[in-house]
């Protein structure tokens, strides 16, 4: 197969992104919200001569992806997604044709024919409240995902290839190590999402450890909602535009910002710093288990990818607290642990989604 050829496509509860590499091996990036809003049926001849794409269901129009955050900061309401926590929703009847319709708006047509696509999966969920390690199982949600996606990315003539996100997240960045005194394809990688966190830990190519806590950025926006008696909507839109997490400020100001703004802004960051907290305990918990147990040597770098980390001071806020509860002391006798933040986190999660089938080959 050609280097240029092959397409990494990260399937989350926000956005679904692809990252293709063109003649010159440079990769673009491209997403799509991964969202719809539904309308009244008669106002399908409005949208389609002002150009939006959308699905006709039986009572309803649904106005997909991008189009659907434009209109909904003019119409208001509440967007809903086909996923929820990393997987299909089970609530949205329409899913599947709402995540056909996105994707191939952000995947087109193959280059070649059966072009690789490798698609980004969550990890097993741990119950996080369980009193027993999490032991090897069929997770029916996980394979019935998986497949779900590969059967739809097949329909559009592409070969599907599945790969844990925190996997990828790893390859991507270790495959050259940064440090001479690490082990190349080895490291702890976590992947914040929208609706999990995942996590892997992974030695000389080989996920010794993987699995997903059922929050993330979607955590974020529903306590400082309910903290603040706001919408989603709302309180998501404020979050994107920037709240520094060490201050809990907003970084760009508003026409019509105002003392509810500010209340938003420091929930926000509260959320944020719960968030962490929660993140922490519940990987000290799943490591406690003696099953879970696990000693390297190595230096083992610690890798943040996903659009949830893009807020300001993110990184800042980690290192307080994952240092501050001494997770290294439930993995085992590592020798250093390397925080390492990239400027764009949510295009690296996707190039090492991009990166992984061609380490295959």
């Amino acid at each position: 197969m050609s280097n240029t050829t092959g397409i990494g496509l990260d399937i989350g509860t926000a956005y679904i992104v692809s990252a293709k590499s063109d003649i010159d091996n440079k990769v673009k990036i491209s997403s799509v919200r991964d969202c719809f809003l539904a309308l009244p049926l008669d106002q399908s001849p409005a949208l389609e001569i002002a150009g939006v794409e959308f699905i006709e269901g039986a009572e309803e129009v649904y106005v997909v992806g991008n189009d659907a955050i434009n209109l909904i900061g003019v119409l208001g309401g509440e967007l809903r997604r086909p996923l929820s926590k990393g997987f299909i929703s089970p609530k949205e009847e329409d899913g599947k044709e709402i995540l056909q319709l996105i994707l191939q708006q952000i995947l087109g047509k193959p280059q070649v024919p059966g072009e690789l696509v490798a698609f980004s999966v969550p990890g097993p969920i741990f119950d996080v409240e369980s009193t027993v390690a999490p032991k090897p199982s069929h997770d029916s949600s996980l394979t019935f995902h998986t497949s779900f996606f590969k059967n739809l990315i097949t329909d559009l003539g592409y070969t599907a290839r599945p790969v844990n996100e925190a996997v990828a997240v790893c390859f991507n960045e270790t495959v050259v190590p940064k440090n001479p005194s690490e082990t190349p394809l080895t490291g702890l990688s976590i992947s914040f999402g929208a609706g999990t966190t995942n996590l892997a830990l992974t030695f000389k190519s080989i996920p010794v450890k993987c699995f997903a806590l059922p929050f993330g950025g979607d955590y974020v926006d529903q306590m400082a909602a309910k903290a603040t008696d706001s919408t989603l909507s709302h309180v998501t839109l404020l979050k994107e535009r920037g709240v520094d997490l060490m201050t809990g400020l907003v970084t760009t100001k508003g026409e019509f910002d105002d003392t509810q703004t500010e209340r938003q802004a420091e929930a926000i960051a509260v959320a944020y710093a719960d968030l962490i907290t929660k993140l922490v305990n519940a990987t000290n918990k799943f490591f406690s288990f003696n099953e879970n147990r696990v000693e390297i040597p190595d230096t083992i770098p610690v890798i943040l990818a996903g659009g949830t980390t893009k807020a300001p001071n993110f990184m800042k806020l980690f290192n307080k607290s994952f240092r501050g509860k001494a997770v290294r002391n439930s993995f085992g006798c590592y020798g250093q642990w390397l925080l390492e933040l990239r400027p764009d986190p949510s295009e690296k999660r996707l190039i090492g989604v991009v990166g992984y089938p061609f380490l295959c080959l």
